[in-house]
């Protein structure tokens, strides 16, 4: 939709907020980066149980708790500014990431966005990342 997903620095620490809520038990954040229209996390999914079926279990309660989160930042922001219809353009995306020893890439990625998309001369002045 073209609409920005964060307007104010309010919405920001709102998204982190509901970040905290409802991905932190289900995940661990190894970088972030909020950009006026959109994120990215790098992230480990925690399993939920042992056993063969544990993968599946931790990505299905994963997938929930995200769900969870967009519905809740959407419904707040709606309110917020009194507009209505989607805020997400499209469904999240996950990649899979190697091992720890190549994750230095995908962090640096992650934290260079700022930079990459204009937002500031130099990345490491941008406020909204880890």
């Amino acid at each position: 939709n073209g609409e920005p997903l964060f307007r104010e620095e309010r919405n920001y620490r709102y998204f982190l907020r509901l970040w905290a809520k409802y991905i932190e038990p289900v995940a661990e954040t190894y970088a972030y980066c909020l950009l006026t229209n959109r994120f990215h996390f790098l992230v480990h999914i925690r399993e939920t149980e042992t056993g063969p079926i544990s993968e599946i279990g931790s990505v299905l309660v994963a997938s929930r708790q995200f769900s969870n989160l967009f519905i809740a930042y959407a419904k707040a922001f709606h309110e917020a500014y009194d507009r209505t219809g989607s805020l997400f353009e499209s469904r999240f995306r996950r990649k899979l990431v190697g091992s720890d020893r190549y994750s230095a890439a995908p962090v640096a990625y992650t934290h260079r966005n700022p930079q990459k998309h204009g937002f500031v001369d130099d990345f490491c002045n941008w406020p909204y990342s880890s």
